[in-house]
C-alpha cells in the first residue's frame, strides 16, 4: 500500500497552516502538536505514512517509544524524515541528521522546496514500498516476507516459531457476487489485521498469492484453531451480506535449515487438509500430514500402471421413481481394486489425480466403458436406460471435449441422451463464461446435463438464471435426521424443489437413506431419488443380472419434466414450505400475483402486506380471487399497463401507485413494485413487493391545497406577491395579477416603464418612484398607495410593500412585492368623512334628522351609546339592527338589556375600555376593532370609528359608524398562519425610551428555536424574554434598537439567540419606521434565522483568508482571461503584495510574437488557448516562459473557463506556478528510473522492462502501423568464450552487442537484454516481412565482425511475425522461441521464421545468402502478389535497370520491368501456383529485352509473394 500520507509534528500553528496549504493537493496531511499524539498515530497508520515532518524541537526532544516507531517505520517501509531547522545554523542541520532525520527543511519555509524535497522523500519511500510490499493490502510481498522470515529465524535461533497460512474460502465467489473492488476491500481489511496482529506477537505477515496469506508468530503449539477463530471472528464484523470463512494451516518450525517457502508448503498443506471443512477451519502440519503425502506419493505411482492394468472398475448406482420404486436411470461411479489393498475409495485417489491431471484419462476410460456396456445390452437385445457419468472439473476446460464425447458415442453408435453428464455446481464458480459456452455447446449435441451437488455453494440461485441444464441432483447428506427436515434446511430444499418445476427442470435427491427422507421428498414433490435406501453401487455384471431378473423394475421413460399450465397455489402456500418464513421476514409487504384472461388474483402474501393493506388471511381468501375488484375505476388501467410491461424488464420491475379499498372502505395509496416470473399457458406469475404511502399522498395533498388555499386567499382579497430583481430591474407576476392590470407575467425597466406605460395614475407617481428609491439604497422595506390602471383603463387604489433581500456583503439584490387592493377601505373611508363632515356642519336642533338619514344610506350601520357605565343605547338605525340579527329596536333592547357595551364580544371589552373609555371630550375620535355580537350569539368583525357628542338631554354621548370587516379579518388570519408556518418572525414593535413593547409577533421562529408556540408567547411577554437573547449580544442588540428608535432609522441587526437545548443560533433582526403612535415609535420588522449564513459567512472568511495565506505563501500568479476580447487582465488583489496591475491585449499571439514563450513550448501553450475555444472547462499545460534577465523558466499554467449565460465561455480564470526546481528534480528522477529499468553492462532495457514495453506496444493496433515481429537472439557458444576468453571479454562481447544491436534496428524497435546472452528486439512500422529478414541478416553480419582473439561472435535469431489472431506476447515469445530452436539447429550466424503450418512438419522459413542471387546473370525478383509492389530485386535486374535497392522498392513491377504506366495485360488473369513454376516469354524495358520468365507463389508470413527469375531470349 503506497503511503499518501504527511504527518506534520509541529508547535508552531502558522508553519503547520502553510505546509497544510502547499501539501493538501497532493497528499493527506496530518497535523500533530506534541510528541504523543504522532506516536499514537505513527502506532495506527505505519503503512499510510509516506513522510513525517518535524520542528527540530521536538525531534531533538523525541521520547524513546516514538523514535523506536520511526526508525521501524524508516528501516522497514523506507518513510523518509524531514526536520524544520533554523535559517544557515549547520549544527541544528548536522545534529538533525546525526539523530536520523532523512533531510532537512531550513526555515524560512519556500513553497517550491517544500513540495520538492516531500515529493522526492515520499518517493524514495514509495519506491521502497513497491519493491517489498504488496501494493493491495500493504503487507510485505512474498520475496520480501520470506528474506525476512530467515532473518528474524537467524536472528533468534533460541525461540521457537510457527508460521500460518491462511486462505479465503470461495473468494472467487465473493468476487463473482460483490464485484472486484469489494474483494480487494476484503484483502486490504484482512492485510490490516494481520499487520497489527504481527506488531502485536513481534512477528511478520505477508501475502504469498492471491487470496493466500502468511504470518510469522512466536511458537504457538496446539493451537491452531484459535489462531483461525481470531481471524474469523474479526471477519463477522467485516460489513459483507455473506459469511466469510478462512482456512489455515500451521507449521511448527522445527527445521531451521529448510528453505522459507518450503515452510510455508507445509502450512499450506496444512491448510489444503482443511479447505472445504466447514467443521474444521484449521490444521497443523504433523506426522499424519507426512503419511498422507507418502500415500499421495504411493497413488501416483501406481495411477498409470492401474490404468493399462483395468484396476479402475465401473460400479453402478440406479436411480429410482419413488412413487413407483422403479429404476428409470443410473449413475456409472468408478472402483479402484487394488490387488494387494483391495477397494481404494475414490475420496482417497480422485483428489489426487484432480490434482495432477490424471483425471483426464480417468475420465475417459470411465466414459469408454460406460458406452462400450451401453453397446453391449443394445446387441444383446435389452434396451438401455440413460447412464451418467462424472465430468470432472479439469476436463471442463479441455478444449476438445465436446468433440472427445460426440465422437464416443458415434463410435459405438448410440444416442447422445444416453450418456448424461453430471457436474459438480462448484465447478460453475470458476470461468463461468466458458463453461456456458461448453454446456450449450453439449446439449446442442444431444448429451442431457446435470448439476451435481446442488446446494453445496453460494452461488447456486445466481448460477441458474445464467445456465441451461437439465436435471438438478441434490445431496441429502446434509439433511441426515428429520430435525434437519423439519427445520431451515428442510425449508430450503422444498423451496429448491419449486423451483425448478418453475424452470421446467427435473430434480433427483441422492443420498437418500431413510423411509423419513422418502416421505418428506415425496411430501414437498420431488418424485426421484439415489441412493443406499433404494440401491448401493455394485459392479456391472451384478447390475445386468438384476435388471435380467425382473423387466418390470424398469421405467424407460426416465425422469420426466412435471409441466403443467397452471401455477399450483399449492407451490406456493405449502404448509410446511420454507416460502412463508422468508417471506414473513422481508421487510415490507410482499404478494405473488396470477394473472390470467384479465383477471388477477393473490396467491400468496406476507405479513407485512397484511400491515400495509389492513387486510386479513379470511378477508384475502375472498378478495384476493379478484383483487382488481379493490381498485378503483379509474386507477385499473395503471394496474393493467403495469402488467403489460413488467415482461419487458424482468429484472427492473415496474413502479407504480394507485388506489385500493381497505376492508372498512375506506380508499389507501399503495406503492408497488411489480416483477414478472414466469409464463404458464395462458397464466402469467408475477412478485411484487408493496408499501403504504397513504400518509405520503396526504402530506402532498395537503400541501397541494395549503398552496392553492394561499393562492385563493391572496386573489380573494385581491393581494398577490411578486419578485422583483433589482439588478436587472425586472418583474415577475403570476398569470392571474398579470390578466387584471392587463401587465405581461415578465416586466422589465422597473419602475419606469410602469409609469412611461400609464400603469400607475400620474398622482400616484411621485410616491410610487420614491418606494423603489427607497429600495434600490437598501431601506429593509418601502410602501406606497397608488392607483394603478386595470386591463379596462380603470383605476383602483393598491397599498404596494416592498421588502429588501439582501446577499452577504449586505447589498439588496431582491425584494419582494406585495400588492394589497384597498379600493373599497379608500371608498369607506370617504364616505365616512362625508357624513362626518356634513353632519358637523349642521344645527344642532336637525342633527336626529340627519343622523337618521345617514343611517339610512350608511353600507352597514349607525349606532350611538352614552359615555357611562355599560353605554347606554343613545340610539340605532335599521341597518346595524339587521346586520346583528334583531328584528326591530324593542327586540334589540330585549336582547341587549339596552346597553351597548353588551353588543360586544366579551373578550373584547377591555381593549374597547382602553380605546374609548378615555374619550370624554366633546369632539373626541377614535377609531377601534372588535367583534360584535349577534342576536343568536355568533359574532362578525368592525371597524368602528366613533366621535364623542352632546347628546339633546346634555348629556355626553358617542356616534359610531361600524363596517362589516369579517371577510378581512379571515383572510388575515390565515395569511397570518402562512407567516408562521414560515421560518421567521413579523413583527410590530412600539417603542418608547427604554421601553420596548411587541405588539404583534408570528411564532415561526419559535420553531427554529425548538419552543412550543404558548411558551415561546409567554416568553416573549414576560421579562424572561430576554433569555431569548444570548447574554454577550443584549447589550449590542437593545443598544442598536435604541439608537435607531431615537433617530427614526432603520433597523438591521445580527444576534444570537438561545434556543430551547441550551445553544444558540444567528438571528436578523430587519425594521422599518412606521409612524408614531401616543408618543411611541412604531417599527415594523421580521426576525429572520441566519444560522445557515452565518456558518457560510465563516467558511467564506476562512476560504479567503486561506487565500490569501496561499498567495502570499505559494509562488503562483493569478489573472483573468476574456476568451471573447482576448485580453488578460492581472489585478493586484489577486496576488501577491506588491505586484501591480498588467493587462495584455490580444493574446496568445502578443506574448508569441514578443518571445514570452520558449519555441520548445510553443505547441502545448497555443494548445491551452484552443482548449478554452474549444469548449473545455479546465486544461492545464508545463511551459518555459522568459523571466526578466532573458532565461526562460519552467512553469505550470491552468486555465479554468467560466460560462455565461448562455452556457458559453466567456473568461478564465488562469493561474501559473513556478516548477523549475521541480522539473530539475524530475530529471534526477528520471534518469535514477532509466537506470533501474536499463541493464547495467549493455545499456539495453533489463528483461522485466523490455517485456512490460513490449506487451504495452502490442496492447495498441500495431498492425496498422506496418509489419512488426519479436526477434529472440542468443549469442552462438557464448559460454565459451566465458571459460576460455575470461568474463572479461565475454562482458566485453555483451557490451558491444549492445551498441550494435540500436544501431542495426534504429530508434523505433524495442530492445533489451533477457539476461545472459539473450536478447530480445521488438521492430515495428516496416513495409514487409523481407524487410524485418533484412535487418535481422544485417545483425548477424554486424556481429561476425566481431572477434575475441580471432575467434568470430556469430548469433542466432529467431523471428516470429504479429498476425491478427496472434498479438499476445506470451505465444509470440514462444513463437520465436522455437525458431530460434530451429536456426541453432540449420548452423551458426543464422536465422530462421516461425510459421505455424511449416512448424507442424518441423520446419521453418530460414535466410538465403542474397549474394548466391547476385552473382546470377538472370534477372531475380519478388514482389507483392496483391499489390504488385517490389520486395527485391537482385544484382543484375538493378544494374538493367540503373536504380538501386531503394529506388526500386518505391516502384509497382510495372512501372520498372515493364516501364507502362498501368498493370500488364493479362497478368491479373494468368494463374499461377504454389508448388510449380509457369513459364512465358515477354519483353522487358518496353519491348527492348525479350527473356522466358518462370514465376511461382509462395507464402511469406502472413503475405502471399511472387517470384520471378527472367533468362535473356538467344536470338535466333
Amino acid at each position: 500500500m503506497i503511503g499518501k500520507t504527511v504527518l506534520v509534528v509541529d508547535e508552531n500553528p502558522a508553519e503547520n497552516t502553510l505546509l497544510d496549504n502547499v501539501l493538501n493537493k497532493s497528499y493527506q496531511v496530518v497535523v500533530s502538536k506534541e510528541n504523543d499524539t504522532a506516536l499514537r498515530f505513527l502506532q495506527q497508520n505505519k503503512s499510510t505514512v509516506a513522510v513525517v515532518i518535524f520542528s527540530y524541537a521536538l525531534f531533538n526532544e523525541m521520547p524513546t517509544a516514538l523514535r523506536t516507531v520511526l526508525w521501524d517505520i524508516q528501516a522497514s517501509r523506507g518513510t523518509g524524515v524531514l526536520v524544520l531547522t533554523d535559517a544557515d545554523n549547520p549544527i541544528m542541520e548536522e545534529q538533525a541528521l546525526k539523530l536520523g532525520a532523512t533531510d532537512i527543511l531550513p526555515r524560512p519555509l519556500d513553497p517550491r522546496m517544500i513540495r520538492q524535497r516531500v515529493r522526492n522523500t515520499s518517493l524514495q519511500s514509495n519506491l521502497k514500498t513497491l519493491e517489498e510490499y504488496d501494493s493491495l493490502t500493504g503487507l510485505l510481498n512474498k520475496d520480501t516476507f520470506y528474506k525476512n522470515v530467515h532473518e528474524i529465524l537467524m536472528g533468534f535461533p533460541e525461540k521457537a516459531y510457527s508460521i500460518i497460512c491462511f486462505d479465503i474460502e470461495r473468494f472467487k465467489v465473493i468476487n463473482d457476487l460483490f464485484g472486484a473492488e469489494e474483494g480487494d476491500r476484503l484483502l486490504q481489511y484482512i492485510g490490516d489485521e494481520l499487520n497489527t496482529w504481527a506488531a502485536e506477537k513481534a512477528g511478520c505477515a505477508g501475502r504469498i498469492v492471491a487470496d493466500v496469506f502468511a504470518i510469522l508468530l512466536p511458537d504457538m503449539e496446539g493451537d491452531a484453531d484459535s489462531i483461525a477463530q481470531r481471524l474469523t471472528d474479526s471477519l463477522e464484523q467485516y460489513p459483507l451480506d455473506m459469511e466469510i470463512s478462512i482456512a489455515a494451516g500451521l507449521y511448527h518450525i522445527d527445521d531451521m535449515n529448510l528453505p522459507v517457502s518450503r515452510m510455508c508448503d507445509r502450512a499450506i498443506l496444512a491448510l489444503n487438509s482443511v479447505k472445504g471443512n466447514y467443521l474444521k477451519r484449521a490444521a497443523v502440519y504433523d506426522n499424519h500430514l507426512r503419511s498422507s503425502l507418502i500415500e499421495e506419493q504411493e497413488i501416483v505411482n501406481e495411477m498409470a500402471h492401474a490404468l493399462a492394468e483395468r484396476q479402475f472398475q465401473v460400479y453402478i448406482q440406479p436411480k429410482c421413481d419413488m412413487r413407483t420404486n422403479k429404476i428409470v436411470g443410473c449413475e456409472a461411479l468408478v472402483r479402484w481394486i487394488h490387488p494387494e489393498k483391495g477397494i481404494i475409495s475414490p475420496a482417497a485417489f480422485i483428489p489426487v489425480f484432480e490434482r495432477n491431471g490424471f483425471i483426464l484419462k480417468l475420465d475417459a476410460y470411465v466414459w469408454e466403458e460406460v458406452c462400450r456396456l451401453m453397446r453391449n445390452w443394445i446387441d444383446n437385445g435389452h434396451q438401455p436406460i440413460p447412464t451418467s457419468v462424472n465430468v470432472s472439473r479439469v476436463n471442463l476446460y479441455h478444449q476438445g471435449l465436446s468433440d472427445l464425447l460426440a465422437n464416443m458415442v458415434k463410435k459405438y453408435n448410440l444416442p447422445p441422451y444416453l450418456l448424461e453428464l453430471e457436474i459438480t455446481e462448484s465447478a460453475y464458480t470458476k470461468n463461468l463464461d466458458q463453461l456456458l459456452s461448453l454446456v450449450n455447446r453439449l446439449r446442442d449435441l444431444g448429451f442431457t446435463i446435470l448439476m451435481d451437488d446442488f446446494g453445496s455453494g453460494y452461488s447456486s440461485l445466481n448460477i441458474l438464471k445464467d445456465i441451461n441444464v437439465d436435471v438438478l441432483k441434490i445431496d441429502m447428506r446434509f439433511l441426515s435426521d428429520m430435525e434437519h427436515l423439519k427445520g431451515r434446511a428442510g425449508n430450503i430444499l422444498e423451496s429448491v424443489v419449486r423451483m425448478t418445476k418453475w424452470l421446467d427442470l427435473s430434480v433427483i435427491a441422492e443420498g437418500v437413506e431413510t423411509k423419513e427422507q422418502v416421505d418428506f421428498l415425496l411430501d414437498i414433490g420431488c418424485h426421484y431419488a439415489q441412493g443406499y435406501y433404494y440401491y448401493k453401487p455394485m459392479p456391472t455384471d451384478e447390475f445386468e443380472a438384476l435388471l435380467l431378473q425382473d423387466a418390470d423394475k424398469l421405467d424407460f421413460s426416465g425422469m420426466e419434466r412435471e409441466k403443467s399450465n397452471t401455477i399450483s397455489y399449492d407451490e406456493l402456500v405449502h404448509s410446511d414450505s420454507m416460502t412463508r418464513s422468508l417471506l414473513n421476514n422481508l421487510i415490507g409487504g410482499v404478494a405473488f400475483y396470477e394473472y390470467f384472461q384479465g383477471n388477477l388474483e393473490v396467491l400468496r402474501v406476507n405479513e407485512g402486506y397484511y400491515q400495509a393493506t389492513g387486510c386479513n388471511a379470511e378477508a384475502l381468501k375472498t378478495n384476493g380471487r379478484h383483487i382488481l375488484d379493490r381498485v378503483p375505476d379509474e386507477d385499473k388501467p395503471i394496474v393493467l399497463n403495469a402488467l403489460q410491461r413488467a415482461p419487458k424488464t424482468p429484472e427492473k420491475g415496474i413502479d407504480i401507485q394507485f388506489r385500493r379499498k381497505r376492508l372498512n372502505g375506506e380508499y389507501m395509496w399503495m406503492y408497488m413494485r411489480l416483477f414478472f416470473l414466469a409464463n404458464r399457458g395462458d397464466r402469467q406469475l408475477f412478485y411484487a413487493s408493496i408499501i403504504d404511502v397513504t400518509k405520503q399522498k396526504q402530506s402532498e395533498e395537503a400541501l397541494r391545497l395549503s398552496e392553492q388555499r394561499f393562492r385563493i386567499a391572496m386573489e380573494a382579497t385581491n393581494n398577490t406577491i411578486f419578485d422583483f430583481d433589482i439588478e436587472k430591474r425586472t418583474i415577475d407576476y403570476s398569470d392571474y395579477f398579470a390578466k387584471k392590470y392587463g401587465l405581461k407575467p415578465h416586466l422589465v425597466n422597473v419602475p419606469n416603464s410602469l409609469v412611461d406605460e400609464g400603469v400607475i395614475h400620474p398622482d400616484s407617481k411621485v410616491c410610487f418612484l420614491e418606494m423603489y428609491r427607497k429600495i434600490f439604497k437598501g431601506a429593509p422595506k418601502a410602501s406606497c398607495e397608488v392607483r394603478v390602471k386595470l386591463y379596462d383603463s380603470s383605476y383602483l387604489w393598491n397599498r404596494i410593500t416592498l421588502t429588501n433581500i439582501y446577499d452577504s456583503t449586505q447589498k439588496p439584490v431582491r425584494a419582494v412585492g406585495l400588492v394589497e387592493d384597498i379600493s373599497r377601505e379608500k371608498e369607506m373611508e370617504n364616505q365616512i368623512l362625508q357624513k362626518e363632515k356634513s353632519l358637523s356642519n349642521l344645527k344642532k336642533e336637525n342633527q336626529q334628522a340627519v343622523l337618521s338619514l345617514l343611517g339610512e344610506s350608511s353600507p352597514n350601520g349607525l349606532i350611538g351609546g352614552y359615555c357611562e357605565p355599560g353605554f347606554p343605547l343613545y340610539f340605532i338605525n335599521k341597518e346595524m339592527l339587521e346586520i346583528m340579527g334583531y328584528d326591530s329596536y324593542d327586540d334589540f333592547i330585549e336582547g341587549t338589556g339596552g346597553f351597548v357595551n353588551n353588543t360586544i364580544h366579551p373578550d373584547d371589552h377591555e381593549y374597547v375600555a382602553q380605546i374609548v373609555g378615555p374619550k370624554d371630550k366633546e369632539g373626541d375620535e377614535y377609531t377601534v376593532r372588535y367583534r360584535t355580537l349577534r342576536k343568536d350569539g355568533s359574532y362578525f368583525w368592525v371597524i368602528d370609528r366613533g366621535r364623542v357628542v352632546r347628546a339633546e338631554d346634555g348629556r355626553l354621548a358617542i356616534v359610531s359608524a361600524c363596517i362589516d370587516i369579517t371577510e378581512q379579518v379571515e383572510l388575515q388570519n390565515e395569511f397570518e398562519t402562512v407567516l408562521n408556518s414560515t421560518p421567521g418572525d413579523v413583527v410590530v414593535l412600539k417603542i418608547n425610551g427604554e421601553n420596548i413593547e411587541a405588539k404583534y409577533m408570528s411564532f415561526g421562529l419559535a420553531k427554529v428555536l425548538g419552543y412550543e408556540e404558548k411558551e415561546y408567547q409567554r416568553l416573549l411577554t414576560c421579562e424572561d424574554g430576554l433569555k431569548l437573547i444570548y447574554a454577550k449580544d443584549r447589550a449590542y442588540y437593545f443598544n442598536a434598537v435604541y439608537k435607531s428608535a431615537a433617530e427614526r432609522l432603520p433597523m438591521n441587526i445580527d444576534f444570537r439567540s438561545v434556543n430551547r437545548g441550551g445553544g444558540f443560533g444567528w438571528i436578523n433582526f430587519s425594521a422599518e419606521f412606521y409612524g408614531t403612535d401616543e408618543g411611541c415609535m412604531v417599527y415594523h420588522g421580521i426576525f429572520t434565522d441566519i444560522s445557515e449564513l452565518k456558518k457560510k459567512e465563516e467558511k467564506l472568511k476562512l476560504s479567503e483568508e486561506r487565500f490569501k495565506a496561499a498567495i502570499e505563501h505559494l509562488d503562483i500568479s493569478i489573472w483573468e482571461y476574456d476568451i471573447k476580447t482576448k485580453c488578460l487582465i492581472k489585478e493586484t488583489k489577486w496576488n501577491k503584495e506588491g505586484s501591480r496591475r498588467l493587462v495584455y491585449p490580444n493574446m496568445p499571439d502578443e506574448s508569441v510574437t514578443k518571445g514570452y514563450v520558449s519555441p520548445e513550448s510553443l505547441g502545448e501553450y497555443l494548445r491551452l488557448y484552443e482548449d478554452i475555444s474549444g469548449g473545455k472547462l479546465k486544461t492545464s499545460a508545463e511551459v518555459q516562459i522568459q523571466e526578466p534577465d532573458g532565461k526562460y523558466c519552467w512553469y505550470r499554467i491552468t486555465y479554468t473557463v467560466v460560462l455565461d449565460e448562455d452556457g458559453q465561455p466567456m473568461k478564465a480564470i488562469g493561474t501559473s506556478e513556478n516548477i523549475e526546481e521541480e522539473k530539475r528534480k524530475q530529471k534526477r528522477i528520471d534518469k535514477l528510473l532509466l537506470k533501474a529499468q536499463k541493464d547495467f553492462l549493455t545499456g539495453l532495457y533489463n528483461r522485466e522492462t523490455i517485456e512490460e514495453m513490449v506487451k504495452q506496444s502490442l496492447e495498441i493496433s500495431v498492425l496498422d502501423k506496418g509489419v512488426s515481429a519479436i526477434l529472440i537472439a542468443d549469442i552462438d557458444n557464448f559460454k565459451q568464450i566465458n571459460d576460455f576468453y575470461g568474463h572479461t571479454e565475454g562482458d566485453h562481447v555483451l557490451k558491444e552487442i549492445g551498441r550494435i544491436i540500436p544501431e542495426v534496428f534504429g530508434d523505433k524497435a524495442l530492445t533489451g537484454r533477457l539476461g545472459g546472452d539473450e536478447f530480445l528486439v521488438f521492430v515495428t512500422g516496416e513495409d514487409y516481412e523481407s524487410d524485418i529478414c533484412s535487418l535481422t541478416q544485417k545483425f548477424c553480419d554486424r556481429l561476425s565482425e566481431l572477434e575475441v582473439q580471432d575467434k568470430k561472435i556469430t548469433v542466432s535469431v529467431g523471428i516470429a511475425f504479429v498476425e491478427e489472431a496472434i498479438r499476445d506476447f506470451k505465444t509470440l515469445y514462444q513463437n520465436a522461441d522455437a525458431a530460434l530452436y530451429v536456426a541453432k539447429c540449420r548452423g551458426k550466424n543464422t536465422y530462421a521464421v516461425y510459421h505455424a503450418l511449416q512448424f507442424q512438419k518441423q520446419h521453418a522459413y530460414f535466410n538465403m545468402d542474397t549474394a548466391i542471387l547476385d552473382e546470377l546473370d538472370s534477372f531475380v525478383y519478388i514482389i507483392n502478389a496483391e499489390t504488385y509492389d517490389i520486395i527485391y530485386c537482385n544484382t543484375a535486374l538493378l544494374r538493367a535497370l540503373g536504380v538501386d535497392e531503394v529506388e526500386a522498392k518505391r516502384h509497382k513491377c510495372y512501372e520498372l520491368l515493364a516501364q507502362c504506366s498501368q498493370l500488364c495485360q493479362g497478368c491479373e488473369q494468368r494463374e499461377l501456383f504454389y508448388d510449380r513454376f509457369i513459364s512465358r516469354d515477354m519483353s522487358f524495358f518496353n519491348g527492348k529485352v525479350p527473356v522466358t520468365l518462370r514465376e511461382k507463389l509462395f507464402k511469406w508470413g502472413s503475405l502471399t509473394l511472387r517470384l520471378g527469375l527472367a533468362r535473356f531470349k538467344k536470338e535466333s
